[in-house]
């Protein structure tokens, strides 16, 4: 009797623990419309943590498809959980999928294609420098979402900067490559990918690295540099001016205010700005283009004013202009002369401005 009891006690947890039986678990995939089922391995494994205890099989199932004599595979991992002394089916984790007679394509073929528009498999990874060791990955995953689309993961390395000044990473990442092609037929080849990175796995940092900021060829950086190049040949033609220098100052270049002043200061960093002490207004640091040796001319007269020029005009001097005859003077210099018309002149202006003037307009030192 007592053997009994013991046989009894010991049959009981092994009854209540045994994992749910490939058979059920192929009558489930059954039920929901597989059309057969295969097994791997002998049997699936148990996980046990502190709050949950759960069953995993892997399965192979075979299904249908809307098109007629096609069919799919898919291999997934099935879940049963351990609750209330009894297992539950509670989900499925998919890990690959095919057509029946139709072959995933080959490591060869996926590199190829990605080779083919490398740009398209890094979409969203970032301003790539280099990259290296594309293959598929471990566990590629293939799925088929149709028989013109399948989709697997590859593992690569690259660097991609991180901001504009020379820092940047290498990392080891997986991304999934989606394939397409123009055609249902078997044998056509895939032609378009879209790479993204697998959510399901994170990147690997392997280092953080440099790398050399190239000088910027944009049209955009080649206009600033013609600019700054111009401003810095026009720069050149200022006038220099000594500490005590009486001058005029052109206030803001705008043509409407003068004043006089002296040279007080002279910019240890910016040879063409000084320190000027106004006779009328506050002291105040002006750029060069704006001022002229109080010997020259009153930037203050007009038109009607009596020209003083001190010799023949000529390209290259640096004048004062009366603006399209307004009575508004500005700083530049004779850039050409009109060969039809004697006394006829091409002023560029400090301010980049140029107009056509005859010699009664124009004011030289």
């Amino acid at each position: 009797m007592n053997k009994l009891f013991f046989f009894i006690c010991a049959l009981i947890p092994a009854i209540i623990w045994a994992q749910p039986s490939d058979t059920e678990i192929t009558n489930k995939l059954k039920s929901d419309g597989a059309l057969e089922v295969k097994f791997f391995s002998a049997k699936g494994t148990v996980h046990t943590t502190l709050t949950e205890k759960y069953y995993l099989r892997t399965a192979e199932s075979k299904w249908k498809t809307d098109k007629p004599g096609i069919y799919t595979w898919s291999r997934s991992d099935y879940r049963y959980d351990y609750s209330g002394g009894k297992w539950t089916y509670t989900r499925t984790y998919f890990s690959d999928s095919w057509y029946e007679g139709i072959p995933n394509p080959s490591e060869t073929e996926v590199l190829k294609l990605i080779n083919s528009d490398i740009d398209k498999y890094f979409m969203g990874a970032g301003e790539i420098i280099s990259y290296e060791n594309i293959k598929l990955a471990e566990k590629p995953k293939w799925s088929w979402e149709s028989l013109k689309s399948a989709s697997c993961n590859t593992e690569v390395i690259y660097i991609v900067k991180t901001d504009a000044i020379g820092n940047a990473k290498k990392i080891k990442e997986i991304r999934r490559v989606n394939m397409y092609k123009d055609s249902e037929d078997k044998n056509a080849s895939f032609v378009r990918l879209i790479g993204t990175r697998d959510n399901t796995s994170e990147a690997v940092l392997i280092e953080n690295v440099k790398y050399e900021v190239e000088k910027d060829e944009s049209p955009f950086a080649k206009y600033q540099s013609q600019e700054a190049a111009e401003e810095k040949q026009l720069e050149s033609m200022y006038e220099k001016f000594q500490i005590n220098d009486l001058v005029t100052v052109n206030w803001n270049g705008q043509g409407k205010d003068f004043y006089n002043g002296k040279v007080l200061k002279k910019d240890d960093y910016n040879e063409n700005r000084y320190f000027i002490e106004f006779d009328e207004i506050q002291s105040t640091w002006i750029e060069a283009k704006f001022i002229r040796k109080r010997n020259t001319p009153s930037l203050s007269d007009t038109q009607n004013e009596t020209n003083t020029l001190n010799g023949e005009l000529k390209i290259g001097d640096k004048v004062s202009a009366n603006w399209k005859g307004t009575g508004k003077w500005f700083f530049g210099k004779i850039i050409a002369k009109d060969p039809l018309k004697k006394d006829k002149y091409l002023i560029k202006y400090d301010d980049g401005d140029q107009e056509w003037t005859t010699s009664d307009k124009i004011k030289k030192p």
